[in-house]
Parts: C-alpha cells; sequence; structure tokens
C-alpha cells in the first residue's frame, strides 16, 4: 500500500512539473492568454512578473480596422496607447481593447471593450486620481507615512475583528475612517477581501517604497568625553560619508568633522575601533595615523568585542567543538531553506537525515551543554561590559 502511495505522489509531482508553463514563451495576445488562475498556483506571481516586464500588447503604428458604430465609421484610436502606456492593449482578432491590469488581477474579460464612440468608459474604468482604488491605496500610504515617522511597529499580536487592539497599523486606519467619509467609504468593511489595501506583504510593499537604498560608505564617529562635572559621557556626532573604507580615507573623513566642529586630534587621548585591519592595523591602519599625530591617542578595543572574538577563536583550536558550530549553522540553513517554498530537495533531506544522526549523538549532547554554561557566563558578562554605566 504504502508503494502505491508513493507511486501515485511521484506522478502527481511529475504532472505539476509538467504543469509549469515556458515563461520565455508567454503568449503577449490578450485573446491568446489563459487565465492567472490557471497557471500552476506555485508559478503565478513568476507569470504576473514576466507580464510586467514586458508591458501591454499595443500595436504602435498600426492601422487600425474601421466598424460602423452608429452610423458613423469608427476605430481604435493609437494616440490612447500614449493616455494609458501602462495597461491599455488592443488585439487584431478581435478588434477589441483590454486591459493587462485586470488581467493580471483575474478579472479577465473574453470579449473586451470595441465601443469606440464612448472612450469615457475607458477613462472611468482606469479611474481617476480619487477613483475608489486610490483612496483607499493613499489611506494606507497615509497610515503608514505616520507610522514610520513617530517610529512605531506596524502589527499588533492578533489581528481579528473581535480584538480589542488590532495594532497600530489598522486602529489608525480606523481613526482615519472614523474621522474621513472619503476614506471610510474606501477601507476596512467597506472594501472586497482582496482590495482593502491592509494586507502584511501590502503594508511591507508600502514601507519598501519609503525606503532608500544606500550604497554610500559610511563610518559612524561616537566621542566619549569627561564634562565640566568629571561625568564620563559618550554621544553619538555623525554617520559621515566617506569616499572608500581605506585608513587615509576614512582619516580624511574625521579631520573634515573635528575641524567643521571645531575639534582637535592633539586633544584626543584614547580610539577605539572594531577588528578590522584598517581600522586597528600597527602600521597603515586609521590607528595607526591618528597615533603618528597625536601619541597619546592610545589604542582600546572593545571589551565587548574582545570577549567575543576570545569564544571565537577558543572554538576553532578545538576540533571538536569547531566542527559542533558549524554541525549547528548546518542545521539552521537546512532548516531555514526547508520552510520556503520548493526548498526542501532531495539533497536538503539527506542533509537532514544526517544532522539528525549528528545531533542524536553523544558528542553534539555534551558540547551543547558545556557551551550553554559558558556563554551564559559569557553573556551575562558581554552585557555588563556594555552598560552605561561601565566607566573604562
Amino acid at each position: 500500500m504504502e508503494k502505491f502511495l508513493n507511486g501515485l505522489k511521484r506522478k502527481a509531482s511529475s504532472s505539476s512539473q509538467n504543469d509549469l508553463a515556458d515563461l520565455d514563451d508567454l503568449p503577449w495576445n490578450p485573446t491568446d492568454r489563459k487565465r492567472i488562475s490557471e497557471y500552476h498556483v506555485n508559478q503565478r506571481n513568476e507569470v504576473i512578473r514576466k507580464y510586467l516586464i514586458i508591458g501591454p500588447c499595443q500595436l504602435r503604428g498600426h492601422i487600425f480596422k474601421q466598424s460602423m458604430v452608429g452610423s458613423i465609421l469608427r476605430r481604435f484610436n493609437s494616440a490612447w496607447f500614449d493616455q494609458y502606456p501602462s495597461c491599455l492593449e488592443y488585439t487584431v482578432k478581435k478588434d477589441a481593447a483590454f486591459c493587462l491590469n485586470c488581467y493580471l488581477n483575474d478579472a479577465w474579460t473574453v470579449d473586451g471593450f470595441s465601443g469606440w464612440n464612448k472612450f469615457k468608459k475607458l477613462s472611468e474604468h482606469v479611474g481617476s486620481v480619487n477613483n475608489f482604488y486610490n483612496n483607499a491605496l493613499n489611506a494606507s500610504i497615509d497610515v503608514s507615512r505616520f507610522l514610520l515617522r513617530q517610529r512605531l511597529p506596524f502589527r499588533g499580536h492578533e489581528e481579528k475583528e473581535e480584538t480589542a487592539n488590532n495594532g497600530n497599523f489598522f486602529e489608525l486606519l480606523k481613526y482615519t475612517a472614523d474621522h474621513n467619509d472619503v476614506v471610510s467609504k474606501v477601507v476596512l468593511r467597506n472594501a472586497s477581501g482582496n482590495k482593502q489595501l491592509t494586507s502584511p506583504i501590502i503594508q511591507k510593499d508600502i514601507v519598501h517604497c519609503f525606503s532608500e537604498e544606500l550604497v554610500k560608505k559610511q563610518m559612524a564617529v561616537v566621542l566619549r568625553f569627561v564634562d565640566k562635572n568629571g561625568i564620563v559621557k559618550e554621544r553619538f556626532i555623525s554617520l559621515t560619508h566617506v569616499t572608500e573604507t581605506s585608513s587615509s580615507s576614512l582619516k580624511s573623513a574625521i579631520d573634515s568633522l573635528f575641524a567643521k566642529h571645531g575639534l582637535s586630534i592633539t586633544k584626543v587621548r584614547g580610539q577605539g575601533y572594531d577588528g578590522a585591519s584598517n581600522m586597528k592595523g600597527e602600521f597603515n591602519g586609521l590607528r595607526s595615523l591618528i597615533s603618528k599625530e597625536n601619541a597619546s591617542a592610545y589604542y582600546v578595543h572593545c571589551f565587548a568585542h574582545q570577549l567575543q572574538l576570545f569564544v571565537v577563536a577558543v572554538a576553532k583550536n578545538i576540533l571538536m567543538l569547531e566542527t559542533f558550530f558549524y554541525m549547528i549553522s548546518l542545521l539552521l540553513n537546512v532548516v531555514h531553506e526547508c520552510v520556503q517554498k520548493d526548498g526542501c530537495d532531495d539533497s536538503k533531506r539527506r542533509q537532514a537525515h544526517d544532522l539528525l544522526g549528528y545531533i542524536n549523538s553523544f558528542d553534539f549532547v555534551f558540547f551543547l551543554q558545556v557551551m550553554v554554561h559558558i556563554l551564559e557566563i559569557t553573556n551575562s558578562l558581554s552585557k555588563a561590559l556594555q552598560k552605561k554605566i561601565m566607566r573604562f
């Protein structure tokens, strides 16, 4: 019986693979396409993405067919492509206009639109600045903008209608709807289930639009000083852009920053960085360049960072312990990949089986117990070293 069921699974798997479409051979003509819902469930997003890249079927320069509408010969106007460049489509086979956005959202029409004397209907279909969808989207964007500016979390622990508090995003959207009739008509219960524009995915997309991808190299500068009352303080003063991360470039950036604030390298009595060679290098690192200018600027490595490096160095010198951490990293990778779509293939299953054998071994259990005790101590020490009350 088990062999029979396994055979069925293999056939089903093979069949599902055969259902996958060739993304490089998707039909461009609207009348030749099948509905998005007819594609394999695991491929629909890829198909949508591909059509967005290809763009709408627009036959620019084509001499469009004339047809009798009422008592007047009319035809499709190519200027409409310029008016709606991202969504309007035309097919010669049906002499009709279609909407790419509707197709991608599975609101597909078989016949299309051919009422060339009623172009206003096309405008109504695409929508104006203040149409239903734009108002709903703008409401979600405004809520997101406010939460981002105030650095507040979006999500709640439980986002159900009967829950007293649905999280900042939903509660603020409710508040906005209660005080704005236009918004109230297009959000939450007044919007259809798949058009509310409030899902976690939509929220993340909106946040991503606000974000700015920085490719500039940056250096954080923090000053530790003693005030007039003899109290040691630390202040973050700048996130400085640098052209490159060489020691000379970093030194130049620090000089410019100090000059801007009326400070001098000659008054520095200490310097500390991470373990990168361009920072702490004895001969050509930033540490060395500052020490040459001011011998009193003694280099002190971050104590908490030193502690972490010490634990790593010790682990690398014990082969069985190094193997233990390596297997832990493999285990995390396998678990992470297996929860992804189509992530758990045969090689991952075999790897998971081997890992299961290792974590059931005496070596794994022994080192796990040892490291729990050691890291409990070092973690407490590391946190203590990073407290503001520390004076070193």
